[in-house]
């Protein structure tokens, strides 16, 4: 089943900028001068819509001409779009994890997970193509010591994946972080394609504190340099391991990372606007 493009409503796009070091104004900027076209949805007057693509795209844009790179090589950038996963995206998602990590995913069991929760993967597309995948899995806490605490990760079943509840605090374990190294893409295609990713799972840990749900810490593992660069990048702290992976942390409590900070206050808004219920 093809998936729709991701639309944002405008404060998720300004959190997206934000998460990239950029600023609301900027964002507004954009969308005057075309850039980003807002959608109205039908039957409204206000509250528009805007392409993921187009976000993403004008974020990466902007990042380049501050980092002194010329208009040129903006415009060799393939379009490129952040959607959540389903079902029928899991073949093609196993050809990105086979790529980026030498074997193929159990792809009956992982479809398993997003039919059990829908929330759980998201991926990259370029051209009509996955480029890239992340999945976010919400877990207890037992569950991800178990995970940690093995050399072998082990099976996850469907019953391991936590239903969102904004009754149940979770744990989140992010897995399975991974861009295809196509020969045809440039490396500042595929590095596009990896911050693309990363904003995109990073707003949708903001999304949840929108929809009231409670996360204790996100973990993470690695076993390769790039996974491990990517953890210290978003902010992860390395934790003591007895395997050969590398263990990492955000508590949520004490953490000052802005994304983080972003989820903490939309959380209070929504607790606040539903205390009493």
């Amino acid at each position: 089943m093809p998936q729709q493009e991701e639309m944002l409503t405008a404060q998720e796009a300004i959190r997206a900028f934000m998460a990239a070091g950029l600023s609301e104004p900027t964002f507004r900027r954009r969308v005057r001068r075309g850039l980003i076209r807002g959608e109205l949805p039908e039957g409204r007057q206000r509250g528009a819509l805007y392409p993921s693509s187009q976000v993403y795209a004008t974020i990466q844009d902007e990042k380049a001409k501050s980092g002194g790179r010329g208009k040129k090589h903006r415009d060799l950038m393939k379009p490129t779009t952040f959607v959540k996963a389903v079902v029928e995206d899991m073949p093609e998602i196993a050809q990105v994890l086979n790529a980026a990590f030498g074997g193929y995913p159990n792809i009956e069991r992982w479809s398993s997970w997003i039919q059990r929760n829908p929330d759980v993967g998201y991926v990259v597309r370029c051209e009509g193509r996955i480029v890239g995948c992340g999945f976010i899995l919400p877990h207890t806490q037992e569950k991800i010591d178990s995970v940690l605490q093995q050399e072998v990760t082990p099976p996850t079943s469907p019953e391991d994946i936590l239903l969102y509840d904004t009754n149940m605090p979770v744990c989140l374990y992010v897995r399975s972080v991974a861009i295809f190294s196509e020969k045809d893409a440039s490396s500042a295609q595929r590095k596009r394609w990896g911050e693309i990713l990363m904003l995109g799972l990073v707003n949708v840990v903001i999304r949840l504190g929108e929809r009231g749900v409670v996360v204790n810490k996100i973990y993470g593992r690695s076993d390769t340099r790039m996974g491990e660069r990517i953890m210290r990048t978003i902010g992860f702290t390395q934790l003591p391991t007895v395997t050969s992976h590398k263990n990492f942390v955000i508590d949520v409590a004490t953490s000052g990372l802005a994304p983080i900070l972003r989820y903490k206050k939309v959380l209070a808004t929504w607790q606040q606007k539903h205390s009493g219920e």
